[in-house]
């Protein structure tokens, strides 16, 4: 069981790294953030049905934006857990008056 386990794992990190996900963006604004996360690495990490319907996908499906209160810290956790990289070194500040993201149609269900 513990050898499927490192099979397991070692495929994530496989996948996730033929992503290039690099350093993620981080959408803040006033009110509220989110960040930037491809729908693939939510697959890849096994966490796509954890995602809450307070994030948001982008209009091609392709892109989540992750809440920052629950499904950012979900994702964080997952990626940090497969990838070794330091929580803080994940993502890339972005801070506008009023984020696109709240304008964005589609929510996770």
């Amino acid at each position: 069981m513990k050898k499927e386990n490192q099979t397991e794992e070692l495929q994530m990190k496989q996948a996730l790294k033929e992503l290039q996900l690099g350093c993620l963006t981080f959408h803040e604004d006033a009110c509220h953030a989110w960040i930037e996360v491809p729908v693939r690495a939510l697959e890849i990490l096994n966490i796509l049905h954890k995602i809450t319907p307070f994030s948001y996908l982008s209009d091609d499906g392709t892109t989540a934006y992750l809440e920052e209160d629950c499904d950012a810290f979900t994702f964080c956790e997952a990626y940090h857990q497969v990838s070794g990289i330091p929580r803080k070194e994940i993502f890339n500040v972005n801070y506008t008056d009023r984020s696109f993201v709240q304008d964005l149609e589609r929510r996770f269900e």
